[in-house]
């Protein structure tokens, strides 16, 4: 959520799986989320969810405090992103740069 705008990453202006963070479980115990090392990556810790767990995400490259995860990262990677939100960037005017394999 854009902490100025009050507007979801993805734009529509509705809490859900697709646009919140959520644990594995109910009651899962989140706690604080960071901002990481790695442009628009963060960190954030489930301390009841099992034994505990921490999860690492990255927001969408047109979400608030966005980045961009180059691919030489992990090239074996897959990194997925909803219509929605690849809509979204193109229709902004963004370019759209897709490596080949």
């Amino acid at each position: 959520m854009d902490g100025t705008t009050g507007t979801t990453l993805d734009g529509q202006n509705t809490f859900d799986a697709g646009n919140s963070l959520l644990g594995a479980s109910a009651n899962a115990g989140l706690g604080p989320c960071s901002w990481a090392p790695i442009n628009g990556s963060f960190v954030a810790a489930f301390s009841t969810e099992g034994s505990g767990r921490v999860t690492v995400g990255f927001v969408p490259s047109g979400g608030s405090g966005g980045g961009s995860l180059p691919y030489g990262f992990d090239p074996a990677g897959t990194i997925t992103e909803p219509p929605d939100v690849i809509a979204e960037t193109l229709a902004a005017g963004t370019n759209v740069i897709l490596p080949g394999q």
